[in-house]
């Protein structure tokens, strides 16, 4: 240590030297660059170095004392530097050196008293060896071999125990008690690891890494069956005889590799169970021999299996974040470890999932694009959309994953089928309403459309959507949410898989009225019209007319359906189970809803309202009736015109020969009408209560405005029918020609004002009785709401004020006497119309007293009266004109304004 210090004093005394040396010189070279001019051989480790022989080397061969001398600086310079640096490298180190020359003093300082130990102890044997007798060495000589004896019985026993493991591990592996059996070949290793110096040890080694194999070997058997039914007690057993061999992670692996496998096996064997071919081939190839029968069948096996591998892998999931949620709660070094590989788990399950999700989506396109799916029934194949729905759904929960490419596949399916099955049910509706003889169907008074079967998915949204307090908004949650909910359902081990819809079981549907519901108490069915009709001739008809009808009124309680518009409704609820599954093609399916509607709506209008068109009340269809049939005939009917386009088009329908519309005795098929047109508002009324669900169920506001656009155009005017159809009939039970001439040739130049009314006004009082009696006995069979009742009315007085009108507008000449008796008759009309009809006030009442009145008008105030009143007709105006007194240049300056007014209409 002296010398030590010595030495690192000198070489403190030599660094100082050196460093006024090159302080002295005039330099500015930094320390770096003379660093880096030093010659690497300075650096070497070689002890063969000699440094002044290769300065001397290096010398040139001419000397030059200059040179020498600055060679001699620059040396001195390199060494200065160096020194400097190795000194500062000392200076770092000294603090750390010191520490480690203190340790070796106190290493030194201990061995010296080990020494002292050791010399005491050899000082006390030699003393003991010199107190000890030969009995007491032989005693101690016993004693060890003794205990030698015990070891050796020990290492026996142990070996005995060895070979006794192999009957125990037998019993456990035929219990399946793997971790047990692992955790006993553990402790076996670690003895034979003990005893390994014996030969005996060594087969039973041999025979339990066999062993460990086949346990390895089971294992491997026991993680692939989790892949298709979960048992957790199972799968835990495994997951610790994993951990027993440090194979966790690993198992994770294995697992993932089972389920893609299982994917893969479980699709080909469900596809070679209906495939026409027991080659076994590929599956792209084997899905082309399934036929078109078994496809539902096929995809419904799929699916289930499917669905079986994702709940299990789900239950897996589930396991690992229970477990791991447990190891959480310590912190121990040895749970730090498994939550370090339960952290490697679930990333690995998280990532795995997406997988799976994908190698199943792939084998449903692959089945489904291998099928031509236009000759399927359209309930199989809501039936297969509908499982394919749910998977969508159920992928979209487990694996938070839309599987879009499934989803596209089955909606391009649909879109190639909907197109070509759209425009069959849009000719089998025509066929229905040619052959439909506008009969009502018996259903019960309760009837709802969600009874009906195609509706039952909705029973429970359309009773959330009829309540006030639900908007578009919330409904669309709610639907969502009672979806979500639905599937979450299929997530727990005893529930049953969401595909037993029991599609094959015919269900019924509890609409018609029963036996009980159609018997009539104290009158027959058989009685005919032609007797009620004469029973009402005598003088106590209203008595027995109230009893009668208030009997037969039983008959029928129930909406005004017939069974072409209860065909109607099933197609919309097979078009709406459509946006259930894709509910972006909301749009597509509800203009196709709209014109099934609209072929009914044209239909009814063309059967029932043509016969009108023809006469002076074609006015009455009004201008939205007029062009909204004007637009459905132009998009939904065939044209003449060739090179039309005819996709969703039909023939122009023609109306059923066995609907008599020339039938007196019922008001020229008024019964027919009735039912035609009322159960079209029925429809329309459905329509509507489809509206709020399609609005709740689209998202984009341009499709919600194009919905209500369309609903507008046609469904609110279904009522706007009842007035030309049911007009229609009634005009026919007016002798029209007979009840003009009846007002012409009355005597209207009179002197004096009659206090009695015309005969021409008993005539039409007459009418209307046989009118009433014959709508009561309509009514026996149809029931005629008020709105009904007060439509047929309404229909009469515009038709009797009409004809009043063109009447009046007949007579020649008049006095002011014949048109004060003009207003006496009408008077008097209205009265008994009202008491007849209890229609109270009789409706267009101002059609005819305005145009008595206009009568009185001033010269002055003809022309504007004209003017403002278009609603009469010319030929009612020049009537009007013709009657006035006044000069020939005002009535032709009168009749050319008519003529304007004529032209401009």
């Amino acid at each position: 240590m002296k010398s030590f210090t010595n030495d690192y004093l000198e070489l403190k005394f030599l660094r100082n030297m050196e460093l006024d040396l090159s302080f002295s010189e005039n330099s500015f070279t930094s320390d770096f660059e003379i660093l880096e001019s030093t010659y690497e051989e300075y650096f070497s480790s070689s002890d063969s170095f000699n440094a002044s022989r290769f300065e001397l080397m290096n010398v040139p061969k001419r000397l030059v004392s200059e040179d020498i001398t600055a060679q001699c600086k620059r040396l001195i310079r390199q060494y200065n530097v160096i020194l400097k640096k190795v000194l500062l490298l000392i200076l770092d180190k000294q603090v750390k050196f010191q520490e480690q020359f203190n340790r070796v003093i106190k290493i030194q300082e201990k061995l010296d008293n080990v020494l002292k130990i050791c010399e005491s102890c050899r000082n006390n044997l030699k003393t003991a060896s010199h107190h000890f007798s030969l009995s007491s060495l032989l005693i101690l000589y016993y004693c060890r071999k003794r205990k030698i004896l015990k070891n050796l019985i020990m290492i026996l026993y142990g070996i005995k125990t060895l070979n006794r493991t192999k009957d125990k591990l037998q019993q456990l592996l035929d219990s399946e008690n793997y971790p047990t059996v692992i955790a006993l070949i553990s402790d076996c290793k670690r003895s034979i690891n003990t005893y390994k110096q014996y030969n005996c040890v060594v087969a039973v080694h041999d025979k339990l890494m066999d062993t460990l194999e086949f346990v390895e070997e089971n294992l491997d058997m026991s993680i692939s069956k989790i892949c298709t039914s979960f048992n957790a007690n199972n799968y835990a057993s495994a997951q610790d005889a994993y951990k027993f061999l440090g194979k966790s992670q690993t198992a994770i692996d294995q697992l993932h590799m089972h389920f893609i496998a299982t994917i893969h096996s479980t699709a080909l064997s469900s596809v070679l169970k209906y495939a026409q071919n027991d080659m076994k081939s590929q599956y792209n190839l084997l899905c082309q021999y399934v036929p078109l029968n078994k496809f539902y069948p096929c995809l419904l096996e799929l699916c289930e299996s499917f669905l079986s591998i994702w709940k299990s892998y789900y239950f897996v999931m589930k396991w690992h974040e229970n477990e791991g949620s447990t190891n959480i709660e310590n912190n121990g070094y040895e749970n730090i470890i498994k939550d370090h590989n339960q952290k490697y788990i679930l990333q690995k399950l998280q990532a795995g999932i997406v997988k799976v999700c994908n190698d199943v989506e792939t084998k449903l396109i692959i089945f489904i694009d291998g099928f031509d799916l236009m000759n399927l029934k359209f309930e199989e194949l809501l039936q297969a959309l509908n499982t394919v729905d749910r998977m969508l759904k159920i992928g979209k929960i487990l694996c938070k994953s839309n599987m879009t490419k499934l989803y596209e596949c089955s909606k391009n399916k649909l879109l190639m089928y909907f197109d070509f099955y759209h425009a069959s049910r849009l000719e089998e509706l025509k066929i229905f309403l040619e052959n439909d003889g506008w009969g009502l169907c018996p259903i019960k008074s309760s009837f709802r459309v969600t009874q009906l079967l195609e509706f039952k998915q909705f029973k429970y949204i359309f009773n959330l959507s009829q309540n006030s307090r639900n908007t578009e908004e919330n409904l669309f949650q709610i639907i969502d949410d009672f979806d979500i909910y639905d599937f979450n359902q299929a997530f727990s081990i005893n529930a049953s898989l969401p595909f037993d819809l029991n599609f094959d079981k015919p269900a019924e549907e509890d609409i018609l009225r029963s036996s009980e519901e159609n018997r009539v108490n104290d009158l027959s069915d058989d009685t005919d019209d032609e007797e009620i009709l004469d029973e009402l001739k005598y003088s106590y008809v209203d008595d027995i007319q109230n009893n009668i009808m208030h009997k037969m009124k039983d008959r029928h309680t129930g909406p005004i359906v017939t069974n072409t518009s209860l065909t109607v409704l099933r197609i919309c609820g097979k078009y709406l189970q459509i946006t259930r599954i894709f509910k972006e093609l909301a749009k597509t399916v509800t203009h196709c809803m709209i014109q099934i509607f609209e072929l009914y709506f044209y239909s009814v209008y063309c059967f029932f309202s043509t016969d009108l068109i023809n006469t002076e009340f074609s006015t009455t269809l009004g201008t939205n009736l007029k062009r909204t049939i004007s637009r459905i005939k132009e998009n939904l009917i065939i044209s003449e015109i060739k090179n039309s386009p005819l996709k969703h088009k039909v023939c122009q329908p023609h109306r059923s020969s066995v609907i008599n519309l020339d039938d007196s005795k019922n008001v020229f098929g008024l019964t027919e009408r009735i039912v035609a047109v009322e159960s079209l508002i029925f429809l329309g009324h459905q329509y509507e209560s489809f509206q709020l669900y399609l609005n709740s169920i689209i998202i984009d506001d341009q499709e919600k405005i194009d919905l209500n656009q369309s609903y507008f155009q046609s469904v609110p005017l279904t009522t706007a029918l009842r007035k030309p159809v049911y007009m229609a009939a009634i005009l026919r039970a007016f002798d029209v020609p007979h009840i003009i001439f009846s007002i012409t040739k009355e005597d209207w130049e009179l002197k004096d004002i009659m206090s009695q009314q015309n005969s021409y006004i008993n005539f039409l009082i007459e009418d209307i009785r046989i009118i009433k009696e014959k709508i009561s006995v309509i009514e026996c069979n149809v029931p005629l709401t008020k709105e009904v009742s007060e439509s047929i009315w309404e229909s009469t007085s515009d038709i009797l004020t009409y004809l009043l009108v063109e009447g009046f507008s007949a007579v020649k000449r008049c006095s002011n006497e014949g048109r004060a008796l003009m207003q006496l008759d009408f008077t008097q009309f209205v009265a008994k119309f009202e008491t007849i009809t209890a229609l109270r006030p009789m409706p267009h009442q101002e059609f005819v007293t305005t145009y008595i009145k206009a009568y009185y008008l001033p010269e002055s105030s003809i022309e504007s009266w004209i003017r403002d009143h278009s609603e009469y007709s010319p030929k009612q105006l020049i009537g009007l004109v013709t009657c006035i007194n006044q000069n020939k240049r005002i009535k032709q300056r009168l009749l050319s304004v008519i003529e304007e007014q004529r032209l401009t209409r």
